[in-house]
């Protein structure tokens, strides 16, 4: 997979990639891996296919609370727009 930044994931898989390869320790489960920091630890469901966006948008805001990356405002105004159009 190339370089993708947070605001291009769209599976679980894709998630747990861009955590491991800025230093967060996956701790791999049955359905669901554990994504580990200093900070905290959030659950990333490993099903099948693209996430719901509402379960984007979820694990997105835990990624940022843990400090995985810094983004611009433009990548999260755009995850919300997408979050929207998809609840009309």
């Amino acid at each position: 997979m190339s370089k993708k930044r947070l605001d291009q994931c769209k599976s679980g898989e894709d998630f747990l990639s861009f955590a491991s390869k800025r230093g967060a320790e996956v701790v791999q489960g049955g359905r669901h891996a554990k994504v580990v920091t200093g900070r905290g630890v959030v659950a990333v469901p490993r099903h099948k296919g693209d996430l719901p966006s509402g379960t984007r948008h979820t694990i997105l805001k835990a990624f940022l609370q843990l400090g995985l990356t810094l983004l611009l405002m433009a990548c999260v105004l755009s995850l919300y727009a997408q979050v929207a159009l998809v609840g009309r």
